[in-house]
């Protein structure tokens, strides 16, 4: 298996990638019920140019025409005639509108009507021939028969741009603005026409179709002038005629209007040049238009506008690169292809756009996108746009925020386009979006998107809603899709459920949990049903039918597995695994007779597999259902089934409509292996993967390498998973770890694998969250049947004396947290010394029958246990009890750091005790306390009484942090007494928590140098800095009084700090000081060393041999290790060549290359990583988000296992710079300080962040701030 794991390894680092858009073809999902268009658009592009090959209407005289559905995208690729060329299409959809502005070329006479498809020459369209039509990413081209024209056409953003080349002689151009798709008599309701010059014409055309009123501007530029025009209003309905009859105005009239208008241009092509040209278009108004086309356009020809709409593929499409048979690779970039398509950019280049209340907004900071199909969409193509492009994501999010706000009915969209709100499908599915960005780490402004969830979900006029959140379900007497929407809704408020939780909202977190439970309102013997608004079930029900039963697109035999949120609790109501599973293999494996869908015209027969419905959005997470079961395998044989009948290369590739890219997203996540059963959570299930090799490109250079392993025809089987080297047994993977980057091998075979997957690690279910789940989490527990009650009081029993300590906080915490009265009639708790070789000395054990038991071999351990007793106990109705149950727990790394910086800002005692009280509650087990730094000397040395006199003193404090451009004006000053010093320390012991001071040296020493010029380098007397940032100012390591005033500090910190550890930082010095010294110089030639960071070395190994002497180890910043990790040291100056740091000595990594970790380690050094882009809890939250805090893992990616021992744990910081109030100290630690937490005490297989969660929620009983800070 060794030899497999490098072999595959080796073929990760040797993924060759070519241009991947070669694979792509945009005709593939153009016949059939795919609903594509092969024309030519760039990633998310406002315009979609593509050709429109009939023109058939939507309704005639009120009624619909069934034939029209196939032409939703305008296209269809067995038509043999082309009407034109439009600029605007939906992608897949099972609806439509749009096919805005059309342009035709023609020659001969000007004909201002389409034709038929029968007869094309009785109007402007023409025949064509496939041989002749060609379509790539950014371009169309197709030779038109009629006319022997042939068309090309590729865009921008908001431009699209043509080229005709005609036979010499005159040519034509019809321009429709009555055509459109999905059409009817009367859609469009005016439109205009102005020819400004020759070369220049501009209009609008308004519409009133899906989207009720739709305005686009237009302004068309023409490298030919035009020869001559002429125009027709071809609406039959009486209009108001004025006084224009004095005009001529069907020819040469530059000032063209109509319902029913259209223009034909002449040109003079004798040169035999082509005609190019380009359409820009707006919302806004004709000067956005103008605008447009002038930013993107001006200067360029088509084929520099098609190169770089070729180029913006080449990026979009290489954030993913993958190896695999020629078919996978094109079923795969087509698909992603298509998945780049919606949602479109719905902005002018100036920033406005329309709103969904019609006035015009300003796009400040984000770009503003249409096309939300968010009934399709949420399942998993906005979950892959949160993988592959979260800057995209957080604008897409922003726009939906946006729309809620403009709304009058302050409600997330659910399918909107083009500034309009059309209420398409079902649920209020837009909060999905803003809770699976959020969990996945999207910044947004969480408590605001909350707000805006929790507005859409109580829209009560909105599908019988108001029901719904009165009864529980949507009855059917209000709504023919009664039983889906109930099951939607049920998810959608689990959505808010979870981003309660995530913005710290224990009341709507707990009201939105009820509500996510509604599912189990419509379900009757196991299948989902509609029943009415008096609570009855609807008789003669069919769970196959799909017409009249409730459900929409789809049957109760499909729809009943739509619980993607409570799995373990839908699996209960269908009677336990077997019966589950039961359930699963007879979907797959039945037959739906057609009559079951004769009058469903989104469900046809090339979208289902047995009974499985997969050319229909809801069905799409169902076959990695079976990764809840006891028979996890047999999700890979199905997805191999859907694949196999439902994705290929063939130009009706697709087996229902692509729906704006979720049926491609599909295929996308399956073909990596995994995907989003269910989006607001953070996990994604594994499957089946179709591709050999991958290779995602995530933020910050981070790198996902995907190998897949012995893959072929036969062996569709997983048999085992490997996450960077290691064997990895959950049956889901979490979006935080992927995106860190690493290394994911699947090891495939021709059977199931029953040790391939831990059976206990199953994923996210809303009941499987456990009430008795704390924080940190535990590492074993086994719960009995019921609960003891404490109501009544309890009594303390040691077992040895040495606990009174405990024994005392025991009787605090439980009176203070609790109101409980320690008494000898109350239930008995023991704390029990009890030593044991199998045992680590902070190991404990707790055992809650008829009573409690808490035993540990150390007093440490006892505490750990009082802590976990304190997050176990339960109150209601004025009762207290604790559930029975066993816990057997221990911490995975000793060391579990929280540092205060209060050498910038003194936050002062009542603080720090606030700060260790919760590190107690939550294991924390090391205080690093950092006192001394440029702006404050924190600590009262006795020797030196200016350290604090002056050095604990400024003038003023810069604020918003060291890039903050103005300064309070206030003095700042304060320090702790060697009296206070004692008295925290003395705290902390009591709960068992270790100070580890921090005096920094050589650099960060302006207040020393303020008080003691002398100490400097360059002797020159300066101020306590108000500024933050990097300082200049560096002692002077050469002189001997420098050195013995820093022994004389020591002296007196180890007096008063017990612990083993002195930190001495050692970051950030600035070598310009030292440079310019000449006895820095002259110090440096007399030690024989290379340069100042060999220097440095030498100085801090002096400080590690005197404190050695004194019996502490040494720690400081990595920077100590001689490496060049700072921009403003030369490589020459930064980096050691022959010197080495001390043996012993403790590195703290917090900055510079990961690969740095490794390197250390092979020297023998142990470290605690503290990497800034994890742990730094001044980073505001948008940069490190709770789940990224969680994510975060000690043990870089790839680090040779045989040296992951010398990785102690992890500290979190807590700088100063933005941290001036207690109150922001607080905002900034709650709650990301219990991530770290359980970072540093649970395995990282036990690492569950959907479980952690609502424990966190748990703890806002003991801390406010749980609830207040920003998630």
């Amino acid at each position: 298996m060794k030899k497999l794991i490098i072999t595959c390894l080796c073929a990760l680092i040797g993924l060759c990638v070519h241009s991947q858009t070669q694979y792509i073809n945009p005709f593939i999902g153009t016949q059939g019920m795919g609903h594509t268009f092969p024309g030519a658009c760039v990633p998310h592009g406002g315009v979609q140019l593509s050709p429109e090959t009939d023109t058939i209407p939507h309704s005639v005289d009120g009624v619909y025409q069934k034939e029209v559905y196939k032409y939703c995208a305008g296209y269809q690729y067995d038509d043999t005639t082309i009407v034109g060329f439009s600029h605007t299409h939906f992608s897949g959809t099972g609806h439509s509108d749009l096919g805005d502005i059309l342009l035709m070329p023609t020659t001969g006479k000007i004909q201002l009507n389409p034709g038929t498809k029968s007869n094309p020459t009785l109007g402007y369209r023409s025949t064509f021939r496939h041989e002749n039509e060609t379509a790539s990413p950014g371009y169309y081209s197709v030779l038109l028969d009629e006319y022997q024209v042939k068309a090309e056409l590729t865009t921008t953003e908001r431009v699209g741009v043509h080229r005709y080349t005609y036979p010499k002689g005159e040519g034509n151009l019809i321009l429709d603005l009555n055509h459109g798709i999905y059409n009817y008599d009367g859609k469009t309701l005016w439109s205009g026409i102005c020819v400004e010059s020759d070369t220049l014409v501009t209009g609008f055309r308004m519409t009133n179709g899906w989207a009720r009123m739709n305005l686009i501007y237009f302004a068309i530029s023409f490298s030919h002038p035009i020869l001559r025009y002429e125009s027709k209003d071809t609406s039959k309905r009486s209009l108001y005629g004025g006084f224009w009859r004095k005009f001529d105005v069907q020819h040469n009239f530059p000032e063209m209007e109509g319902r029913e208008l259209k223009a034909g241009f002449v040109f003079d092509l004798s040169d035999g040049r082509s005609l190019e040209i380009k359409v820009a278009i707006s919302a806004v108004d004709k000067e956005g238009a103008l605008l447009n086309l002038k930013k993107e356009t001006q200067g360029k020809n088509f084929d520099k506008v098609l190169a770089e709409a070729k180029s913006k593929w080449n990026k979009a499409v290489f954030s993913i690169s993958v190896n695999g048979t020629e078919e996978v690779k094109e079923l795969f970039y087509t698909s992603l292809y298509r998945t780049l398509i919606h949602p479109s950019v719905y902005m002018d280049v100036d920033g406005r756009y329309r709103g969904i209340d019609h006035s015009i907004h300003n796009a400040e900071h984000f770009t503003n996108y249409t096309i939300f199909s968010l009934w399709d969409t949420f399942r998993a193509l906005h979950p892959l746009i949160n993988l592959i492009d979260a800057n995209k994501s957080k604008d897409m999010m922003e726009s939906i925020m946006a729309h809620q706000g403009q709304s009058i009915h302050k409600a997330l969209p659910v399918w909107s386009h083009m500034g309009n709100e059309n209420w398409c499908m079902i649920g209020y599915h837009g909060v999905s979006l803003l809770s699976d960005a959020f969990a996945k780490g999207i910044p947004m402004d969480g408590k605001k998107a909350l707000e805006a969830m929790v507005q859409s979900s109580n829209l009560t006029y909105y599908d019988g809603l108001g029901s719904y959140i009165e009864k529980g379900y949507v009855p059917l007497n209000e709504n023919v899709s009664s039983a889906s929407i109930s099951l939607e809704y049920s998810y959608d408020d689990w959505t808010i459920y979870r981003m309660a939780l995530m913005a710290g909202n224990a009341e709507l977190a707990n009201q939105y949990k009820q509500r996510a439970y509604n599912y189990q309102k419509s379900f009757l013997n196991g299948y989902a049903r509609p029943r009415y608004k008096d609570g009855r079930w609807k008789e003669d029900f069919n769970i196959y039918e799909t017409h009249g039963q409730g459900f929409i697109e789809g049957n109760s035999l499909n729809y009943s597995f739509f619980v993607p949120h409570d799995v373990k609790g839908m699996i209960n109501l269908m009677g336990g695994d077997k019966a589950f599973i039961r359930r699963l293999d007879n979907l797959f494996g039945s037959s739906l007779d057609p009559s079951y869908y004769a009058h469903t015209e989104d469900v046809t027969k090339e979208g289902i597999l047995g009974g499985y419905i997969h050319g229909n959005e809801p069905s799409h997470h169902i076959p990695y259902l079976y990764m809840w079961t006891s028979q996890p395998w047999k999700t890979s044989e199905n997805i191999y089934k859907i694949i196999d009948k439902m994705y290929n290369t063939r130009i009706d590739g697709l087996c229902g409509n692509d729906d704006c890219g979720q049926m491609s997203a599909w295929y996308i996540f399956t073909a990596l292996g995994f995907y989003p059963v269910c989006p607001g959570s953070d996990e994604y299930i594994f499957g089946l993967p179709q591709i050999q090799q991958a290779e995602i490109s995530l933020k910050a250079g981070k790198k996902l390498k995907i190998q897949v392993c012995n893959q072929s025809e036969e062996n569709k089987y997983i048999q085992a998973i490997y996450w960077n080297g290691e064997r990895y047994t959950k049956r889901f993977i979490s979006h935080h770890t992927l995106i860190e980057g690493g290394n994911l091998i699947y090891e495939m075979g021709n059977k199931p694998a029953e040790t391939c997957f831990d059976k206990y690690s199953l994923p996210y279910s809303l009941s499987s969250e456990d009430n008795h789940r704390i924080i940190p989490a535990v590492q074993e527990q086994q719960v009995y049947a019921s609960n003891l009650n404490l109501s009544s009081g309890y009594h303390i029993v040691l077992q040895d004396n040495r606990l009174e300590n405990e024994r005392l906080w025991l009787k605090k915490y439980l009176q203070n947290d609790f109101q409980l009265i320690e008494n000898s009639q109350g239930k008995t708790i023991r704390l029990i010394l009890q030593s044991s070789s199998e045992q680590k000395e902070d190991e404990y054990q707790i055992d809650i029958q008829d009573e409690v038991k808490i035993i540990s071999p150390s007093a440490r351990g006892i505490f750990y246990g009082i802590q976990t007793l304190r997050q176990l106990m339960i109150t209601t109705a004025g009762q207290c009890s604790l559930p029975q149950l066993a816990i057997k727990d221990r911490p995975y790394y000793p060391w579990r750091a929280y540092m205060l910086d209060e050498s910038r800002v003194f936050q002062g005692k009542e603080a720090v005790k606030s700060i260790l009280d919760e590190m107690a509650r939550l294991k924390m087990n090391i205080f690093h306390w950092h006192l001394t730094d440029d702006q404050g000397w924190r600590i009262e040395i006795k020797k030196y009484p200016k350290l604090c006199q002056i050095g604990a003193r400024r003038d003023s404090t810069q604020l918003n942090g060291w890039k903050g451009n103005s300064f309070d004006g206030k003095v700042h000053e304060g320090y702790y007494t060697q009296k206070e010093i004692k008295e925290i320390i003395e705290y902390a012991q009591s709960l068992h928590i270790q100070i580890i001071p921090e005096i920094e040296m050589p650099g960060h020493s302006s207040a020393v140098i303020a008080a003691y010029p002398e100490f400097g380098t360059t002797k020159k007397q300066i101020k306590v800095p108000c500024s933050f940032g990097v300082q200049y100012e560096v002692l002077d390591v050469s002189s001997q009084k420098v050195i013995q005033f820093l022994h004389d500090v020591l002296d007196e910190v180890i007096a008063l700090f017990p612990s083993p550890i002195i930190h001495i930082g050692g970051d950030e010095v600035k070598y310009d000081q030292w440079n310019a010294s000449v006895a820095i110089s002259n110090y440096i030639k007399k030690l024989g060393v290379a340069n100042p960071a060999e220097l440095q070395i030498e100085f801090t190994n002096a400080i590690s041999e005197w404190l050695k002497g004194r019996n502490k180890h040494m720690m400081g910043w990595n920077d100590i290790m001689g490496n060049k990790i700072h921009e403003y040291n030369s490589a020459e100056d930064a980096i050691a060549l022959k010197s080495k740091l001390a043996e012993g000595t403790i590195v703290q990594f917090w900055k510079g290359d990961l690969d740095l970790i490794e390197e250390t380690a092979q020297k023998g050094y142990d470290i605690v990583n503290s990497y800034h882009y994890g742990t730094y809890l001044d980073y505001d939250k948008s940069r490190i988000p709770l789940a990224k805090s969680y994510a975060f893992n000690p043990i870089p990616a790839g680090m040779d296992k045989s040296l992951q021992y010398k990785i102690l744990g992890l500290g979190c910081q807590m700088w100063g710079e933005q941290i001036l109030t207690v109150e922001s100290m607080n905002r900034m630690t709650f709650p990301r300080i219990a991530a770290y937490a359980e970072i540093g005490w649970v395995s990282p297989a036990r690492k569950n962040y959907m479980e952690f969660l609502p424990a966190l929620m748990r703890l806002v009983k003991f801390n406010k701030h749980y609830e207040t800070g920003e998630r």
